[in-house]
């Protein structure tokens, strides 16, 4: 992976993205041994200060640990509440996430009620990316993503 990453570097991405999609199988206890130490020698193998974005779905109990592995982001899945992740990591540490993707399969009126709802809650907290929490699934609503679009770009942040 760190040889992956350092070529995709040199090729010109701007970002990284570790993905650890199994994470959260690991018994809490275990997490470090088995996923969290690995993420530590990759990110240290990379150049300073370059940044990597790590999500490892089902982590929530894993968070406070991970923000100190020298990734810049976190994202976190749908499982959890961002504005509560926000208040328990250090400000250095950028958040991705985290609408529900089941909500792309029901309406726009929904998407756009859940989308403003979680941007709201993160008004006025530093470092927030929005993004699904957890991919996007085949069965979703072209205009359910219209509606998702929509109302990120046009969403405007109160004083």
């Amino acid at each position: 992976m760190i040889a992956y990453f350092r070529a995709q570097i040199e090729a010109g991405a701007d970002a990284i993205q570790i993905f650890d999609s199994w994470g959260g199988l690991i018994a809490g206890g275990d997490y470090n041994a088995a996923s969290l130490c690995w993420i530590r020698e990759i990110v240290a193998a990379l150049p300073k200060d370059f940044p990597v974005i790590l999500y490892a779905k089902g982590t929530a109990a894993q968070l406070v640990d991970q923000s100190f592995t020298g990734v810049k982001v976190i994202s976190v899945d749908w499982t959890v509440p961002l504005r509560t992740v926000r208040e328990q990591l250090p400000r250095t540490i950028a958040l991705q996430g985290n609408l529900d993707p089941v909500l792309m399969n029901l309406s726009p009126e929904i998407v756009r009620n859940e989308a403003g709802r979680l941007l709201a809650e993160m008004n006025g907290a530093p470092g927030h990316i929005f993004n699904m929490g957890h991919g996007i699934m085949p069965q979703a609503r072209i205009e359910c993503m219209e509606a998702l679009v929509d109302t990120v770009t046009g969403w405007k942040a109160s004083p």
